[in-house]
This record gives structure tokens, C-alpha cells and sequence, in this order.
């Protein structure tokens, strides 16, 4: 070969003159030159300052802040014995900047029974810290081999934490949000949503303005009427220990 040499030239400092004069290609015809010249200027595109051809690949992930900030620490350390985790919703919920986790617990070999819920608050960048427990605040996975919900919607939104079951029929709907309010972690919003043989019934909470209202409709009437009851209601629904059960029953 003749020497050549890639890693010096690049376009448009280095000239098709000083190319042959550098090389000593003086003499030689002028389509091999051209094709030596082309050479030159196509290695020169394909590799770095170094003239060695990198394998490494940058990758750029575009995460937001609180995501960034969940501890390493594992949340199956805080997993209760007898259950498992079904799933693990991260978000700021005491609105610090860093991320917490609300984890929905299900039973071993219990898909049948009640779901729970635990928070674990951001303790620092390395641990959690076990803040409250509801037991048995979700509806159950499974009715036997059947699966009860239609859809199942879970989130931290805003501060709020979003548990939220679809199911179609007399089994119905269950709306249940929970935010802090000063330091206590209340429930903010809860409706339900009831299908049954002869009425449907409609019931909603919301904290904000301390309002329970109850809707009935019944569908054995043509007109299928709705009785509405508007009641004021001001206490706190605190999360800690609530069941799915207590929740129904205080309105």
C-alpha cells in the first residue's frame, strides 16, 4: 500500500493539492488520485478526532424530577409477612419534591380477598419510611376464578393518591382519592356507583366542600325517577386503618 494516512485530513482545511504533495502521489494519473481523495474524505466523516471509530452510544433519559429521587432502597423490605406486592405507584404525595409510594398489597394465595394499601413516605435518597396502613381498602381482585373488575385505576396525581375500580352491574364502582391535609392524610373524594335489579344508586364525597350527596333512581318506572339527599359533613376520614368497609358505612 501507499501509506495513507486518514485521521489528519477533514473538509475544507485540507485541499486536493496538499493531499497529493502530503502522500508524494506526484506523478501518479489523476483518477487514481480522485479515488485516493475520496477515500480520504469518506474516512475522515466516519470517524472521531481520534480517527478510531466509537462504539459507545449515548443515551439520554428524560425523567422528571421526582422520579429521579426514589430511593434505592427496595420497598419489599416493607412488604407485611402474608402478602405481596401487586403494584407500586410512585409520586410526591407531602409535596417535598421527592418521590413516595403507595404499595397495593394483596394476600398470599388470597386473590379472593380485600386488597390493602401501604404509604411509605421519602425518608431520604437511600430509605423509606412505613408512614400508614389501610387494610382491606380495595375491592377484592377476584371472585372465585372470575376477575371482578372490569378495570382498575391506580395513581399519584397532583398530591392526591387515585385508587379506582370499575366493575359493571351490582358489584359497582369505586372512587376513592386521599391527600394530605396540614399532616394528616385524609380521604379527600369517594363515590360509589350501583346497578342493581329494580334501582341504581350514586353516592359522592367530596372534602372541599364538606358535601355527601346520595342519588337513587329507580328503573322498575317508566320515567325511572331519582331521589337526591344532600347532606353536610364535616369531619376528617383519616387513612390510617380505614377498610373499604368503614368507608361505606359512614355515609
Amino acid at each position: 500500500m501507499l501509506g495513507l494516512s486518514v485521521n489528519k485530513y477533514s473538509l475544507p482545511n485540507f485541499t486536493f493539492i496538499q493531499f497529493i504533495v502530503s502522500q508524494k502521489f506526484v506523478g501518479l494519473p489523476l483518477g487514481f488520485l480522485l479515488l485516493q481523495f475520496a477515500f480520504s474524505c469518506e474516512s475522515s466523516n466516519k470517524t472521531g478526532k481520534t480517527g478510531k471509530k466509537s462504539n459507545t452510544i449515548e443515551v439520554v433519559n428524560s425523567v422528571d424530577t421526582t422520579s429521579r429521587k426514589i430511593p434505592v432502597k427496595q420497598t419489599q423490605d416493607f412488604v407485611p409477612e402474608g402478602y405481596l406486592i401487586q403494584k407500586e405507584i410512585f409520586g410526591d404525595l407531602n409535596g417535598d419534591g421527592f418521590a413516595d409510594c403507595a404499595l397495593i398489597l394483596e394476600k398470599e394465595n388470597g386473590k379472593s380477598d380485600l386488597r390493602s394499601v401501604r404509604i411509605l413516605l421519602h425518608d431520604d435518597e437511600t430509605k423509606w419510611k412505613n408512614f400508614e396502613t389501610a387494610w382491606d381498602l380495595i375491592s377484592n381482585e377476584y371472585n372465585e376464578e372470575y376477575k371482578r373488575n372490569e378495570s382498575e385505576d391506580y395513581s399519584i396525581k397532583e398530591g392526591e393518591l387515585v385508587l379506582e375500580t370499575f366493575c359493571y352491574g351490582p358489584c359497582g364502582n369505586d372512587f376513592l382519592h386521599f391527600a394530605f391535609e396540614k399532616d394528616l392524610f385524609i380521604l379527600t373524594y369517594y363515590s360509589y356507583y350501583f346497578a342493581g335489579a329494580g334501582s341504581h344508586s350514586f353516592l359522592e364525597y367530596e372534602r372541599k366542600n364538606n358535601r355527601v350527596s346520595y342519588d337513587v333512581t329507580n328503573t322498575m318506572l317508566d320515567d325511572m325517577p331519582t331521589e337526591t339527599e344532600e347532606i353536610i359533613f364535616n369531619k376528617r376520614i383519616r387513612f390510617e386503618s380505614l377498610s373499604l368497609e368503614k368507608v361505606q358505612n359512614t355515609f
